[in-house]
């Protein structure tokens, strides 16, 4: 009798960890709608009633939130395909495991014949736009790949997996601030996906990578290395080293500090008379460090270009 009571406790004790699990996501749920919807005020602070009547209903605790396993609820809802005749439904379901099976066995025009004929039988279907997205992407015609995803996500705008191969096509076309925005979008519904967050990371570096590229050279972010490297430069330091007035202006400069004092007008006119000094010994140098600087920019531009094949994301 005991082991039966046990055995009926532990199944209760799962129905309600089951139960706090979906409530908890729809309060993540809920509590998104409010920050990410356009949502009027008075909508968003009857959201807010709901969630704290939820939240007392059922207990979640601080403690829950923390273990509780977070889902994409919307991800597990698929609207019937209306107007479809169910044998065409199938039919278009075989279709897409006909594809499926082509993208595992690297066959992506095969995989792009067979999601295509899905389509044509269901075309309310997002997953078979997806799919063929990441087919087409494989085939690096990226801009039918986009296509696709957009499809998809008009079908179903909550669906993470066609935001982050919408990333992936956009970055395979160095489109960044795209990729960016999609995978950002990918990992609303989908937060958990590292694949997604590794995307992510990596087109906003590249981002800011075409940013400084693409900047004037006197606008770019001063590079060390170059100074470090430029036998001009390092002369030119061991000048100002060896400068009298120099060592006078960085005693000024310790001294000041020391005492609390600071004449930053003397300090200024003393930096002032120290750059008139060494540009009368050579015109020439700052224009000619400048065109030298410039020149290795230009020698060097980015090598960084890797190209994501789309590996993230396996057809359904």
């Amino acid at each position: 009798i005991f082991h039966n009571f046990d055995i009926v406790s532990d199944e209760m004790e799962g129905q309600s960890l089951k139960k706090k699990t979906l409530i908890y996501n729809v309060i993540e749920f809920l509590m998104n709608e409010i920050s990410t919807s356009q949502l009027s005020e008075e909508r968003k602070e009857s959201i807010e009633v709901a969630v704290q009547c939820l939240e007392t209903a059922y207990e979640i605790t601080s403690e829950d939130r923390e273990s509780l396993n977070r889902m994409n609820l919307l991800s597990h809802i698929r609207l019937s395909d209306q107007g479809i005749p169910e044998d065409q439904m199938q039919y278009a379901e075989q279709h897409k495991n006909l594809g499926n099976a082509a993208m595992k066995n690297g066959q992506y025009e095969e995989a792009v014949a067979q999601y295509s004929k899905a389509i044509e039988a269901n075309p309310k279907n997002a997953v078979y736009f997806c799919n063929r997205a990441a087919a087409y992407s494989r085939l690096e015609n990226n801009e039918e790949a986009i296509k696709d995803c957009k499809q998809a996500l008009i079908l179903d705008p909550h669906y993470g997996k066609a935001y982050g191969r919408l990333g992936i096509a956009y970055s395979n076309l160095n489109q960044w601030p795209e990729a960016v925005k999609a995978y950002e979008n990918s990992l609303k519904y989908d937060p958990q996906n590292t694949s997604y967050q590794a995307n992510l990371r990596l087109a906003r570096e590249r981002l800011i990578d075409s940013m400084e590229s693409a900047a004037p050279p006197q606008h770019r972010p001063i590079d060390i290395s170059q100074f470090i490297n430029n036998e001009s430069f390092l002369s030119m330091a061991r000048e100002m080293m060896a400068n009298p007035d120099f060592q006078n202006i960085m005693s000024g400069i310790m001294a000041m500090s020391q005492s609390g004092d600071t004449n930053f007008e003397a300090l200024f006119q003393a930096g002032q008379n120290l750059a008139s000094q060494m540009q009368n010994q050579d015109p020439h140098f700052v224009e000619n460090l400048r065109r030298q600087f410039d020149h290795q920019n230009a020698g060097n531009p980015s090598e960084r270009r890797d190209r994501d094949d789309g590996s993230s994301g396996d057809a359904h």
